[in-house]
C-alpha cells in the first residue's frame, strides 16, 4: 500500500500540476482558438474513456504494468506538449496520449490498492482517495508556482519529472515488493 500511495502522490501531483493549465497550453503554446480547444477537450474526455477500458484489460494482466504504462504515457504527453510545435495536429497528439494515460490512472491505482490490501478494500480505497486529494492540491500549487515564475512549458516539464518519479517508484519499489512477497 505504501508504494502505491507514494506513486499516487507523484503521479497525481504531476498530472494536476499540468492539467490545471491544459486550456492555456492549447491556446497559448499550441496557438489554438476557442473552437479547437473545445473540440480537443471533448477528445480528451473521449480518450480518457477509452483509457479506462484499456486499463481494465491491463489491470487484469498486471497492476504494476497498468500503472507503469499510465505513468509513461502521461510523461510522454507532457514532454510532447513542449516539443510538437503548434496547431491542431500537435494539440490532438498531446490530448489523445494524455487522455488515454489519465483514463488508465484511476483503474490502475484502484487495482493496485485492492491488491495491496485485499482484506481491507474499503480502507485501501479511503487511503487512495485521501492520497489523490493531497496530490491534487499539491500538484495544482506546484504548477501554479512554476507557471507564474517560468511559464507553461516549464510547468509541463516539471510535471513530467514528477510523473517519471512515480514511474521509477512503480518500476523499482513495486517490483521489489512483489519479489519479497513471492519469496516469503
Amino acid at each position: 500500500a505504501q508504494v502505491g500511495l507514494l506513486a499516487v502522490l507523484f503521479l497525481i501531483a504531476g498530472h494536476f500540476a499540468a492539467y490545471t493549465y491544459l486550456k492555456p497550453l492549447l491556446q497559448q503554446s499550441l496557438g489554438l482558438g476557442p473552437d479547437a480547444v473545445t473540440t480537443l477537450l471533448l477528445v480528451y474526455g473521449a480518450t480518457g474513456f477509452v483509457g479506462t477500458f484499456f486499463g481494465g484489460s491491463l489491470v487484469a494482466r498486471s497492476v504494476r504494468l497498468a500503472a507503469l504504462t499510465a505513468a509513461l504515457l502521461l510523461a510522454s504527453a507532457l514532454v510532447l506538449s513542449t516539443l510538437v510545435g503548434d496547431g491542431m495536429l500537435a494539440g490532438a497528439l498531446v490530448v489523445v496520449v494524455w487522455g488515454v494515460a489519465f483514463g488508465l490512472i484511476p483503474v490502475a491505482l484502484t487495482g493496485w490498492m485492492m491488491q495491496a490490501v485485499p482484506d481491507a478494500p474499503e480502507a485501501g480505497q479511503a487511503l487512495l482517495v485521501s492520497g489523490f486529494q493531497v496530490a491534487i492540491a499539491s500538484g495544482a500549487l506546484a504548477g501554479g508556482r512554476v507557471v507564474d515564475g517560468y511559464g507553461i512549458a516549464s510547468t509541463m516539464l516539471m510535471s513530467a519529472a514528477l510523473v517519471l518519479v512515480a514511474a521509477a517508484v512503480i518500476g523499482t519499489l513495486g517490483r521489489a515488493r512483489r519479489t519479497v512477497a513471492l519469496n516469503a
